[in-house]
């Protein structure tokens, strides 16, 4: 089962439909790239199919970017797992809103995984500004999301229809395929951002 760590660094959920395409592809890729750091990942759905592995199409792609679906089970998503992550990355802006209802004090740290891309872009080099946004005691995580939130206005904001990653489930290779790019390019620029984490003095 995918459990959030609590590392010194924070802690990142993503969160789909099912819990067996777009998020745990998204979550094993995440942790591949921050391995050596101190940032925890997992994920859950909103209509879980709660104990599936995931899908194998959707495994052979994780396996050919270097990932690991081994001991993956899908989960509902519930509000203690949304209040307990500092950064929670959706697949769509309707999962978005359904984190927000869920858990209302989510609304900060929760973003479409395209749009927080967008953002990360437009973030500069180096450790992430210091924003008022940010708790006194704020983590690393904690603070790169108020950090992101600085540049909302340097942004200029998708349509609907371009901030979703596809659902490729019951589907062809094609849309895993389709996935499978749309996940990756967004992770360059978040991935970026989140690897200035490797530093000792974010360490507890």
């Amino acid at each position: 089962m995918s459990e959030i760590r609590r590392p010194s660094a924070g802690s990142i959920l993503i969160v789909c439909t099912g819990n067996v395409c777009r998020s745990p592809y998204t979550e094993r890729r995440l942790r591949q790239e921050l391995d050596d750091t101190q940032i925890g990942v997992a994920s859950a759905g909103t209509g879980a199919l709660v104990g599936r592995p995931i899908e194998p199409m959707a495994a052979e792609r994780l396996q050919a970017a270097g990932g690991d679906p081994a001991g993956f089970e899908a989960r509902d998503l519930t509000a203690q797992m949304i209040r307990a992550a500092d950064l929670v990355l959706c697949a769509t802006r309707e999962h978005r809103a359904a984190v927000v209802r869920m858990e209302p004090k989510g609304l900060r740290r929760a973003f479409a995984l395209l749009d927080f891309a967008d953002l990360a872009e437009h973030m500069p080099p180096g450790p992430p500004e210091r924003s008022f946004l940010e708790p006194p005691d704020a983590n690393f995580v904690q603070r790169v999301v108020a950090a992101a939130e600085l540049h909302r206005d340097d942004v200029h904001a998708r349509l609907d229809g371009d901030a979703d990653i596809i659902d490729p489930f019951h589907r062809g290779e094609r849309e895993f395929d389709k996935m499978v790019q749309q996940i990756e390019a967004a992770l360059v620029p978040i991935v970026e951002v989140l690897r200035t984490v490797g530093t000792p003095s974010f360490a507890e």
